[in-house]
Order: C-alpha cells, then sequence, then structure tokens
C-alpha cells in the first residue's frame, strides 16, 4: 500500500512540473460540437451507461498479471 501511494505522489509530482496543456481554438470547437449533440443534452436517456460501465469493471476485475 506504501509502494502505491509513493508512486501517486510521484505521478502527481511529475504532472504538477509540466507546463500548463494550452487548448486550440479548433480543439474548443470540436468540443462544442459534441456538447452540442442531441444526446448529450439534459434529459436525454443515459440508462446505459452504468451497465455499461459495470461490464467494464467486472471485465478488468478478472485480469491477473502474468
Amino acid at each position: 500500500m506504501r509502494r502505491a501511494l509513493e508512486c501517486i505522489a510521484a505521478a502527481e509530482a511529475q504532472v504538477a512540473a509540466m507546463p500548463p496543456t494550452v487548448l486550440t481554438e479548433d480543439y474548443l470547437r470540436m468540443v462544442r460540437a459534441v456538447e452540442a449533440l442531441p444526446e448529450n443534452q439534459d434529459g436525454a436517456d443515459k440508462s446505459w451507461v452504468w451497465p455499461a460501465y459495470e461490464f467494464c469493471r467486472r471485465h478488468f476485475e478478472t485480469v491477473r498479471p502474468t
């Protein structure tokens, strides 16, 4: 457990030392286009999200290092 926390702390320190991410106008335009899709609006049916999440979680839960 201690080793895992040390690795997380090291990764956080490495990320903190990185320069800020610059988002281009083209990227922001694409994000706005995706956010505007009907399936991304409030009230859209997202009932599939949790079953998909649970499927993936169960799938990767069975993975064992070789």
